[in-house]
This record gives structure tokens, C-alpha cells and sequence, in this order.
């Protein structure tokens, strides 16, 4: 990797194949901000169904960090849709993802096949509080008129 594209390593999340098809994560290029997430096993979503797919990993993050699921934006241009989600520093059991067909035909995916992302980020420490709230002059959906 070019010397001007290298970046410190923040965190490391161990991964663990729990299934002989599983695929580590991995990203398409060094400089991306998500990993790939590949299915371990041939896979059918019914026509406008829902299923959990079990990615057949398992996953540890150190503290003060959280994985994202994301779906990936060429499968949903076709109807399938991955519901977002979020993993914990304590959740250690197989990564699954939730997902829908939107369309009128099953969907077929084959082993190795890529189906979402996922984003390594910080967990900020937040304090909620019970407080007023100023209110400002903009306010519901598509307030800025856009």
C-alpha cells in the first residue's frame, strides 16, 4: 500500500469461522470504509419475504466500539434490502443478518455471495439528561423544504 494511504490501526476485531463455508470480512480496497460480508451457504429469500441469514461468523470487538450492518447498495437497487443493525462489544454469537425481498420472485444467492457491510465504529460515552429543550424555528419532516 502506497506509504501516503497507510493509516494506524485504532481497534482489531477478532473473527471467528463458525461454519465451513464462512468467508472472513474483508475489504475491496484498503482505503474503504466498510468490509464485505459474504453469505457461507446457498440462500433463498421467498418473494416478498423476510429470512435471517446466519453469516456463520462470530465476532469480538474491544470495548468502547460497535459493528454496523449495512446493506449493500447494488442489491437494493434490485429489492433486497438488508435491515440495519448493530452489534455490541459483549454480543459474541453468530452474526446474522435480517433481510427482505421487495420483489415478486424469490431470490437465489450462492456461497460466497456478497450481501452486506459492515462499519467499525466508536461508541461515544453519552450522558442523557432530563432537561429542557430550546425550541428554534425549524421543526417536522422536511423542514428545510427540501
Amino acid at each position: 500500500m502506497p506509504q501516503d494511504l497507510q493509516q494506524a490501526i485504532d481497534t482489531v476485531v477478532r473473527v471467528e469461522a463458525r461454519h465451513p463455508g464462512a468467508l472472513l470480512p474483508r475489504k475491496a480496497n484498503p482505503t474503504d470504509a466498510c468490509h464485505d460480508l459474504f453469505i457461507p451457504e446457498e440462500a433463498v429469500v421467498p418473494a416478498r419475504g423476510t429470512a435471517i441469514l446466519d453469516l456463520g461468523i462470530g465476532v469480538q470487538l474491544e470495548p468502547g466500539w460497535e459493528m454496523q450492518i449495512r446493506g449493500r447498495s447494488g442489491l437494493a437497487t434490485r429489492g433486497f434490502v438488508v435491515h440495519p443493525g448493530t452489534l455490541d462489544h459483549l454480543y459474541r454469537e453468530n452474526v446474522k443478518l435480517i433481510v427482505f425481498n421487495h420483489t415478486d420472485q424469490e431470490m437465489r444467492f450462492e456461497p460466497g455471495q456478497r450481501l452486506a457491510q459492515m462499519k467499525i465504529e466508536r461508541v461515544w460515552n453519552v450522558d442523557v439528561v432530563e432537561a429542557p429543550v430550546e425550541r428554534t424555528t425549524r421543526g417536522g419532516l422536511g423542514s428545510t423544504g427540501q
